[in-house]
C-alpha cells in the first residue's frame, strides 16, 4: 500500500518487501539520516541503500523514479515532498480523492495530446490501486479542474442559502393528496434502491406531511426504471416566481465582438438547491415504503427554473455579462482577446468547483470560434440565426400537385402583410392552378420554382421573422398529420400589433410515432416544441398560450394517463407554465401547413370511434340501467366514493365522465366498449382508451384486462404475437449405420423413361443416400416390394424408420409389414415437416443437382439419378465432417483418375495422361478463379436478397410467363400477390399458384417484387357467383381472344372484378354474352367465330336450331338481368362455377 505524506523529505521503500520482491538495490554514495516527527532517529539506522531507477505506474500514469529503502512495516511506498512538489497534484477533500493532472504529468506521464481521451488516474482514500474515471474531450490548460468533469461518486446535501426554493401557496388553498399507484415488483425493488440511496445522503427524509404526491415509474431509453413525482396539482395552487430570465437580445449584445467561446452544460443541478426551510413537506409524496418529503429540489416544481436562474445568477454576479452569459443552465464564456480566454474560462470553473457544481464533458465545447448558442449562430464575424430553427421552411420541397400548391399558399397568404409586391411574387404559382392551365395536367413551371425559392427566403428575413422577446408573451400553435408535425413560435410585436413567427418546426413522424393516437400525436407535436423552444417557454416571464385544433388536448392538466408514454409527457408537461387555446381547424394555417408539408401527408379528419348518432338507443337505456343501481351501493362504498363524485342531472359523475355503480352495469359497458360491433373486438390498451371517454369506476382497468383477456371470441379469431410454442427436440443419434433411416417421395416431375416420382432414402448415421425413380406413387403393398429391392438387399433391416403421414405410411398393411420385420415406425407430425428434415433437405439438393444438367424439356432427368446419388454419396456432409460413402465402407471411391498411376510399357501414353491431368488442374484453377471474378462483378450490380418469410406475400413478375392474351403492350407487369410457401435457398422461393396455372411454382428473387399491404380499403376481393335457375354464373367484363380447341369454338374471358392473371379459355356454348361477343367479332374480324365451330348439320336445320337456340338465350338473359339487376348493356354472365 502507497502512502502520501506531504510530511515525510524524501521518497522510501520498505526494505524487507524490497528483499522480497527482489528489486535491484545499489549502495548510496552519502548516506542518510532520518528523522521521525518527534525528532528522533529511525530504529533502522542511516538510509545508506537505494533503488536503481524503477517504473512507477499508478493506472495510466507512469514515470521512472527511485526509492531510498528503510524499515516501513506499515506501508510499502511512501510518496513525499519531492514527489508532491514534482507532480502538483490536485486534493479533493470532499471526496477524498487526489487527481494526477498537472503540466508535469501531461508532459512525462501522460501521452501529449492536445485533448487527452484516456482515462485519468485519482488516487482514492482507502485503496492500493486507482480509481478511473473518463474525461474526454477536455483540454490539457484544463484538467486541473477535471474534478469539475467528474461524476460525484455519491450525492451530497447542500447547505441552506438565501436562493433556496420556495413554494408559497395560493390563499385558501390545500396541497392535494393523490392517491398511491400500485407497482409491479420491479417497480418496488428499483423504488426501494432509490429511497435507500437518498435517505442515506440526506437528500429525503421520513415525513407526516398532510400533502401527497403520487409516485409512479416511466422507463427511460435504457429500458431502466426513474421514479417520477406527479406535482400538478401543486403546481396548479403555487404562486409563481417571476424571476426574469435574461433578454435574449442583452445576451446577443453581450457576446457581440466576442473572439472566444466555450460552452459549458452543467450535470443535474437541481438537486444542489434546497428546499426552503418550512417548505419541504409540501414535496412529500407516498410509496408502499412509507411517507417521505425532499430536502432539496426535485424535478417537477413550476418554480424551479426562477429559482434555478437566481441561483446561478448570484454564483456568477460580478461576470455576468462580462466575460459570461448564463440562460438556465446553459453556460457560455467568451472572451474579446483570444489570449485571456482560457484565464476567463478557468476563473468560471473555480466558480462551479467552489459551488460543487459539476459539468458533463460529452456536452461542453471548449475556445471555438463559433457555437450555436439559444437559437443563434455566434461566430467572431458576429450573430446570426441558426439555421436550424427556419430549416422547416427552408427544406420545403417543390409542390409536385394542386394540393401541395394550394398548401404552400395558404401559409404565405397568411403574411401577405409583409411581404412586398405579394401578389406579383406569387402569381406565376397561382398561374400553374388556372383551369386552361390544367387541361394537361399539373405542371410546376421554372418561374413558379423561382418564385418559390424567393417566398421561402422571404419567411426567413424580416420583416416576417422576428427576434425573440423573453419580457413578451409566446405563442405555440401546433398542429399534427398522419405523416409529421409542424409547430410555429409567435410573438405579438409591438410595432405593428400583429403576431410575428419567431422560429419554424416541423418533423417527420416515425413508423411508431405514425401508430399514435390522434391525441397522442397531437400532444407529440406540442412535446417536441417545447424541446426545441425550451429556452423560451421554460421559466417565461407569464404562461404562454398553445392553440390547438384538437379539442381534447384542452383537457391535458387534468390528463389521465392511459399508458407509460403518456405518464411521462404527463410528467414532462408538468415543468411547463401554459395554457391551451382551441382554434377550428380551418383557421390553424400555420402549423397545419408545416405538419402536412411532405407528401402523402393530406389531412384525414379525425372521426371518434363511437359515434353519438350510432349508440342513442344504447346509451338511453344503459343510462336507465346505470340510474336504476345506484341504490344498490353499500354504505362503504359511497361514503368512500363521495369526494371523488358530483352529482349532475341525476347520475354521479367522476370529473366528466359517468360513474358506474354495479359489477352488472359495468359488465355492460364492457360489452358495449369491447364485443359490439362498433367497438370491434379490440386489444386492452384500446378497450381502455374508448372506454376512459365516457365511463369510469374505481378499478376499470383492471376490469377490462380480465375481460379482454378472457373474452372467447378474441382467443379464437385474433393471432397470438408471441413466438411460436415447443422447444426443439432433436432426434437421437443411431448407433450404428442403417439403424435409422427416413425416407420421402418427389412427385410431380416431369415425365422421364416413363417415371414421375423419385423415392429417397436417407441413412441418418452414415448419411448415405439412395435415389430410386418409380413410375408413379406407390401403394403401401407397391413400397414394401420396393422397400426390399432396394434397401434390405443392399443393407439389412432397419431398427427405426422415419417418415411423414402418406397414405402409403399410414396403412394398415405397411403397419403390419413393419410390425413383422420389426421396424420402428416413426412418423413426423401433423403439418410439422421438420421431424424428418433431412430428408426434405436432400430434395431439394436433389432438384438443384437435377436442374443443372436437365434439357429444357425436363425429359432426361432418370439418365442423371443414379449419377447424382454417387455425386451425392461421394461429397462431405457437413454434420458427419466426410463423405457418406467413406463412413459406409472405409475408404473413397475412385470417381477420376488419379495422380499415382500404374507403371505401363508405354512412355508416350504415361506421358499424355500425366499431361492430361495437369490440363485438368489448370482448367479446374481457372474455374474457380472465374468463379470468384464473376460473382465479385455480378454482385456489383445486384442487392441483397430481401427478407422473406414463409406465408409472406409477393408479386410475381410477368415477364417470362406464358401469355393467354394476343397482345401483351400494356399487360400487367406483376401478377399476384402470391403466397410463399418454402425458402427452397436464398434466392429461390416456391409461390402458391392458382391450380390453372400449369408451371413449375419455384422462382427466382429477381423474378418477385415484396407485397405491401395496403392500410386502406382497396385490397383485392373477388366478387361471388350470382345463381341464375340455381346455378351459379360469374360476370364477363370482356372478351379478350378466340380459338378452335379440337374443333370447338372458346372465348378467352377476363372476369369482372377479377385480375388479368385469371383470364381463363371457355367453350362458346358456356358464355352468355352476345353483346360482348358481337363486339370482339366487330373489332378482330379474321378471329374465330361462330361460323368456324360446332358439328356439321344441314343449313335449313342450322339455321332453324339457330333461331331456336337465339330465342331461348333472348329469355334467359332478360330473366337474368332482372333477377342480378345488371344495368350496364354489356353485362352479362357465364354458366359454370369459378375459384380463385
Amino acid at each position: 500500500m502507497a502512502l502520501l505524506d506531504c510530511g515525510a523529505s524524501g521518497i522510501y521503500m520498505d526494505k524487507k518487501w524490497a528483499t522480497t520482491q527482489q528489486v535491484p538495490i545499489q549502495p548510496k554514495e552519502v548516506p542518510e539520516q532520518v528523522h521521525t516527527v518527534d525528532g528522533s532517529l529511525i530504529s533502522s539506522g542511516p538510509v545508506d541503500t537505494t533503488t536503481l531507477m524503477l517504473n512507477l505506474q499508478i493506472s495510466n500514469h507512469q514515470e521512472h523514479i527511485s526509492f531510498d529503502l528503510i524499515t516501513s512495516p506499515n506501508h510499502t511506498i511512501i510518496l513525499g515532498i519531492p514527489w508532491f512538489i514534482r507532480h502538483n497534484p490536485y486534493v479533493n477533500w470532499a471526496t477524498r480523492t487526489v487527481s494526477l493532472s498537472s503540466q508535469f504529468c501531461h508532459e512525462h506521464c501522460f501521452a501529449s495530446d492536445k485533448y487527452w481521451s484516456p482515462k485519468r488516474s485519482i488516487i482514492t482514500e482507502g485503496t492500493t490501486g486507482s480509481t478511473i474515471n473518463t474525461v474526454q474531450g477536455v483540454p490539457v490548460h484544463y484538467l486541473d479542474f477535471q474534478d469539475v468533469f467528474q461524476k460525484p461518486s455519491k450525492p451530497v446535501l447542500p447547505p441552506h442559502r438565501d436562493y433556496d426554493c420556495a413554494i408559497p401557496l395560493e390563499p385558501g388553498t390545500i396541497v392535494p393528496f393523490g392517491r398511491m399507484y400500485s407497482l409491479t415488483e420491479t417497480e418496488k425493488e428499483v423504488l426501494k434502491e432509490y429511497l435507500d440511496e437518498n435517505i442515506q445522503s440526506g437528500l429525503i427524509v421520513p415525513s407526516s406531511s398532510p400533502a401527497g404526491a403520487p409516485l409512479f415509474f416511466v422507463p427511460k431509453k435504457t429500458k431502466d426504471l426513474r421514479p417520477c413525482l406527479d406535482f400538478r396539482g401543486l403546481n396548479k395552487i403555487t404562486i409563481k416566481d417571476r424571476y426574469p430570465l435574461p433578454l435574449i437580445r442583452d445576451i446577443l449584445e453581450a457576446v457581440r465582438g466576442a473572439q472566444r467561446f466555450t460552452k459549458l452544460d452543467l450535470r443535474g443541478a437541481y438537486h444542489l438547491l434546497r428546499i426552503k426551510e418550512g417548505d419541504e413537506w409540501k414535496t412529500a409524496f407516498r410509496t408502499p415504503f412509507g411517507h417521505f418529503e425532499y430536502r432539496v429540489m426535485p424535478f417537477g416544481l413550476t418554480n424551479a427554473p426562477a429559482t434555478f436562474q437566481r441561483f446561478m445568477d448570484s454564483v456568477f454576479s460580478d461576470l455576468l455579462n462580462q466575460t459570461v452569459v448564463i440562460y438556465l443552465d446553459d453556460i457560455l464564456i467568451y472572451s474579446r482577446n483570444p489570449e485571456l480566454h482560457s484565464s476567463h474560462v478557468k476563473q468560471v470553473l473555480q466558480r462551479l468547483r467552489a459551488h460543487q457544481l459539476f459539468c458533463k464533458p460529452e456536452k461542453c465545447e471548449f475556445d471555438e470560434t463559433e457555437v450555436k448558442y439559444l437559437g443563434y449562430h455566434l461566430s467572431t464575424t458576429g450573430v446570426a440565426m441558426d439555421q436550424e430553427k427556419v430549416q422547416a421552411i427552408l427544406d420545403w420541397p417543390s409542390p409536385s400537385s394542386i394540393k401541395e400548391t394550394q398548401c404552400f399558399l395558404g401559409l404565405v397568404n397568411f403574411y401577405r402583410q409583409f411581404i412586398a409586391d405579394f401578389a406579383k411574387q406569387t402569381s406565376h404559382i397561382t398561374h400553374t392552378l388556372k383551369k386552361e392551365n390544367l387541361i394537361k395536367g399539373f405542371v410546376w413551371t421554372k418561374t413558379a420554382e423561382t418564385a418559390f425559392q424567393e417566398l421561402k427566403k422571404a419567411f426567413t428575413q424580416a420583416p416576417i421573422l422576428r427576434h425573440p422577446d423573453t419580457n413578451k408573451r409566446f405563442i405555440v400553435v401546433t398542429d399534427a398529420s398522419e405523416k409529421a408535425i409542424g409547430a410555429i413560435l409567435l410573438q405579438q410585436q409591438e410595432d405593428d400589433g400583429l403576431e410575428h413567427p419567431v422560429f419554424y418546426l416541423s418533423h417527420i413522424l416515425s413508423i411508431a410515432e405514425q401508430h399514435y393516437s390522434v391525441l397522442e400525436r397531437e400532444l407529440l407535436a406540442l412535446k417536441t416544441a417545447c424541446i426545441e423552444w425550451r429556452q423560451f417557454l421554460m421559466g417565461s416571464k407569464e404562461p404562454f398560450e398553445v392553440r390547438t385544433d384538437h379539442r381534447n388536448v384542452q383537457c391535458l392538466r387534468n390528463f389521465v394517463c392511459q399508458n407509460s408514454r403518456q405518464a411521462r409527457w404527463a410528467f414532462f408537461f408538468s415543468q411547463y407554465d401554459f395554457y391551451i387555446t382551441y382554434i377550428p381547424g380551418s383557421q390553424n394555417i400555420l402549423a397545419d401547413a408545416l405538419s402536412r408539408r411532405y407528401p402523402d401527408c393530406t389531412p384525414v379528419p379525425a372521426q371518434p370511434l363511437l359515434e353519438p348518432s350510432k349508440i342513442i338507443g344504447v346509451a338511453q337505456s344503459f343510462l336507465e340501467e346505470v340510474q336504476l343501481e345506484y341504490p344498490n351501493l353499500s354504505d362503504d362504498e359511497i361514503e368512500n366514493l363521495r369526494p371523488l363524485l358530483h352529482k349532475r342531472q341525476g347520475y354521479y359523475y367522476y370529473h366528466d365522465l359517468l360513474f358506474v355503480p354495479t359489477n352488472r352495469v359495468r359488465e355492460k359497458a364492457l360489452q358495449m366498449c369491447h364485443d359490439s360491433p362498433v367497438a370491434g373486438h379490440r386489444g386492452i390498451k384500446a378497450t381502455q382508451e374508448l372506454l376512459s371517454r365516457f365511463i369510469w369506476w374505481p378499478t376499470w382497468k383492471k376490469d377490462i384486462e380480465t375481460y379482454v383477456q378472457a373474452c372467447p371470441t378474441c382467443a379464437q379469431v385474433k393471432i397470438p404475437q408471441t413466438r411460436p410454442a415447443g422447444l426443439l427436440q432433436p432426434l437421437p443419434v443411431p448407433p450404428t449405420p442403417w439403424h435409422t433411416i427416413s425416407t420421402d417421395f418427389m412427385c410431380s416431375l416431369p415425365l422421364s423413361a416413363g417415371n414421375r416420382v423419385i423415392m429417397v432414402t436417407v441413412d441418418s448415421f452414415t448419411k448415405m443416400a439412395h435415389f430410386t425413380s418409380l413410375k408413379k406413387l406407390p401403394t403401401s403393398q407397391e413400397l414394401s416390394q420396393i422397400f426390399i429391392e432396394h434397401i434390405f438387399r443392399l443393407h439389412g433391416l432397419p431398427h427405426t424408420l422415419i417418415s411423414d403421414r402418406g397414405p402409403q405410411y399410414i396403412s394398415r398393411f405397411w403397419r403390419y409389414f413393419c410390425k413383422t420385420l420389426n421396424i420402428d415406425r416413426a412418423l413426423s407430425s401433423g403439418f410439422h415437416p421438420q421431424t424428418n428434415g433431412q430428408t426434405k433437405r436432400l430434395n431439394q439438393g436433389l432438384e438443384q443437382y437435377l436442374r443443372c444438367f436437365c434439357n429444357t424439356t425436363q425429359s432426361n432427368w432418370n439418365t442423371y439419378l443414379p449419377i447424382a446419388e454417387f455425386s451425392y454419396n461421394n461429397s462431405v456432409h457437413s454434420a458427419s465432417k466426410t463423405t457418406p460413402f467413406f463412413c459406409s465402407y472405409g475408404f473413397h471411391p475412385t470417381s477420376f483418375p488419379t495422380s499415382s498411376l500404374s507403371p505401363t510399357p508405354l512412355p508416350a501414353i504415361t506421358h499424355f495422361s500425366k499431361r492430361l491431368l495437369q490440363i485438368h488442374r489448370l482448367i479446374r484453377s481457372n474455374l474457380l478463379h472465374t468463379k470468384r471474378y464473376m460473382k465479385k462483378v455480378a454482385d456489383k450490380k445486384r442487392r441483397a436478397t430481401p427478407d422473406y418469410h414463409p406465408q409472406d406475400k409477393v408479386w410475381l413478375s410477368s415477364k417470362f410467363l406464358p401469355s393467354r392474351l394476343s397482345q401483351n403492350k400494356f399487360t400487367p407487369r406483376y401478377y399476384g400477390p402470391f403466397r410463399i410457401l418454402q425458402l427452397l435457398n436464398p434466392v429461390t422461393v416456391r409461390l402458391h399458384l392458382p391450380h390453372t396455372w400449369k408451371i413449375h411454382p419455384v422462382f427466382h428473387v429477381s423474378q418477385l417484387k415484396p407485397y405491401v399491404p395496403d392500410p386502406y380499403s382497396r385490397q383485392f376481393s373477388c366478387p361471388p357467383p350470382v345463381l341464375v335457375d340455381d346455378v351459379p354464373e360469374y360476370e364477363v367484363q370482356e372478351i379478350c381472344d378466340s380459338r378452335l380447341f379440337h374443333t370447338r369454338l372458346q372465348y378467352l374471358i377476363h372476369w369482372k372484378g377479377y385480375p388479368l392473371s385469371e383470364c381463363s379459355w371457355e367453350d362458346a356454348s358456356s358464355v352468355h354474352a352476345p353483346l360482348l361477343t358481337q363486339r370482339f367479332h366487330r373489332l378482330f374480324p379474321f378471329k374465330p367465330g361462330p361460323s368456324g365451330g360446332g358439328p356439321t348439320v344441314a343449313p335449313h336445320r342450322a339455321a332453324r336450331a339457330e333461331r331456336s337456340a337465339q330465342a331461348a338465350r333472348s329469355a334467359r338473359a332478360a330473366l337474368r338481368v332482372s333477377k342480378t339487376r345488371r344495368a350496364p348493356s354489356l353485362s352479362c354472365t357465364l354458366r359454370g362455377p369459378r375459384t380463385y
